[in-house]
């Protein structure tokens, strides 16, 4: 019995350890499309600075920062885009490709968690068909042709927003 215990917390930790990570392809392409502001700026509402970090109530406002700590506040929130995009795929059936997980962390990193889980992307990701770990290459397409009308919570759909979209679309395609 114990060694059966042993045996199934060794296989959790090993799944837990399997998650994806963001790559610097991916990093690169999220500073690209969010530039950096070192003094605070609203969008859609609310206070943002840096990376789009954005400063929400309970969390430290700041007015003006330094490079060093827009680069410490977007891998903050990158990392929890990461956690949100490797939640997404448990749910899935197939594995994703690196570029795929690229668009999707960037989507997260914009939309937030609430803003995925609500939008038309999400619910035909997870109908998504697979055989043998693989996607339907025709659900796949059908799934991320919904990237390019995916908003941010609020709605807004923005000229920047559209460009963002249709990148992300074709990053997940490859």
């Amino acid at each position: 019995m114990r060694k059966c215990i042993t045996v199934l917390l060794c296989m959790m930790c090993i799944v837990a350890s399997a998650q994806h990570r963001l790559s610097n392809n991916g990093r690169k392409f999220i500073q690209n499309v969010e530039k950096c502001s070192l003094i605070r700026y609203r969008d859609n509402g609310a206070w943002a600075i840096g990376y789009g970090h954005r400063m929400t109530h309970g969390k430290k406002q700041y007015v003006k920062i330094n490079k060093q700590t827009a680069v410490r506040l977007l891998n903050e929130d990158l990392r929890k885009a990461e956690r949100i995009a490797n939640h997404i795929i448990d749910d899935m059936h197939w594995t994703p490709s690196q570029s795929f997980f690229d668009g999707l962390v960037s989507i997260v990193y914009n939309c937030g968690c609430m803003g995925v889980y609500k939008s038309e992307f999400y619910r035909r990701l997870m109908k998504c068909r697979s055989v043998n770990g693989k996607v339907n290459k025709s659900d796949l397409a059908y799934t991320v042709a919904a990237v390019k009308t995916t908003r941010i919570p609020s709605g807004k759909y923005a000229d920047g927003v559209k460009a963002r979209r249709y990148a992300e679309y074709k990053m997940m395609l490859k």
